[in-house]
């Protein structure tokens, strides 16, 4: 009997490291995803073998397309947005992106250092938000992925084409 492979969170925040790795033209290894994640390195092996199952990933190649689409169409009914109360945190979906020009609720991810006020959302997983501090790019794909999860049409559109542009590198 085979066990059914499942896409999580981590898996997600991976594939989006390492298409920000490749818009800054850094090489990487397993283990630099594991510390720069904050996940262990047998859990790099996980997500890997995860990926590879799904096609989402070939060799250390990033499936742009496929990844794109799995975003647009399947992230917020894989991981719905769990919407909290109102937080100290970092700023994340259309208010992190300010070339949005969409006015909405300032979304956060709660953080103990956080300068913004906002409605919490919960993040794919907890280490995001540190991970985030130290990656713009992440952060921005991160931030774009959230106006997925929580967005108005005007938020998911300007998303998908942000996302569109990040990932495959074409309008």
């Amino acid at each position: 009997m085979s066990k059914q492979i499942t896409i999580r969170p981590q898996d997600i925040v991976v594939l989006l490291k390492i298409v920000s790795l490749a818009k800054d033209k850094k090489d990487w290894l397993k283990k630099d995803l594991a510390d720069s994640l904050n996940l262990a390195n047998s859990e790099i092996t996980k997500v890997f073998e995860r990926l590879k199952f799904t096609g989402l990933i070939v060799g250390n190649r990033v499936q742009s397309l496929t990844f794109y689409e799995y975003l647009i169409y399947g992230l917020k009914a894989t991981f719905p947005p769990f919407i909290g109360p109102e937080v100290s945190g970092l700023l994340t979906g259309s208010g992190a992106l300010p070339e949005s020009n969409i006015a909405g609720s300032d979304y956060v991810w709660a953080h103990p250092d956080g300068k913004t006020e906002g409605t919490s959302i919960t993040p794919l997983y907890s280490e995001v938000v540190f991970a985030s501090e130290k990656d713009k790019n992440l952060y921005l794909a991160l931030s774009a992925c959230e106006m997925l999860r929580v967005g108005r049409v005007r938020e998911i559109n300007f998303a998908r084409q942000w996302l569109k542009v990040f990932i495959t590198g074409k309008d």
